[in-house]
């Protein structure tokens, strides 16, 4: 798992208006996320297995994804749940810093989350 310094935690947590509840709850979005890409299979392989993608930070409504090198040069990707459309809102990043996104899409459906990240990533 990769470690990204404090003081950009805490500005993943300011930007995707994290507030502390329960550790039971505080997470449950976020594993269901995970729980969605990881069932996902690209050309016959799990998801994580065929893009090398490694899940760093969980927090209430985001999961925040480490990319390993790609054509793309992205390094990482922010996927955020908004509830009051039930999709998906994600961001790529090809810096370290969490609060200035380079390439953003909205509204995105579950089932089409996976097809999106590989496109982006250029590896498909």
């Amino acid at each position: 798992m990769y470690h990204i310094p404090v003081k950009y935690i805490y500005a993943l947590e300011v930007y995707s208006g994290m507030n502390q509840t329960t550790q039971t709850q505080t997470n449950l979005v976020a594993k269901e996320i995970f729980k969605q890409l990881s069932a996902s299979k690209v050309n016959g392989f799990p998801f994580f297995a065929y893009s090398g993608i490694k899940p760093s930070i969980f927090s209430e409504t985001a999961l925040y994804l480490k990319l390993p090198k790609n054509p793309s040069k992205f390094k990482s990707i922010l996927v955020t749940l908004n509830q009051v459309r039930d999709t998906y809102d994600v961001n790529f990043y090809t810096h370290d810093n969490p609060l200035i996104a380079d390439d953003k899409h909205t509204d995105i459906y579950g089932d089409c989350l996976v097809e999106l990240i590989i496109r982006k990533m250029g590896i498909n």
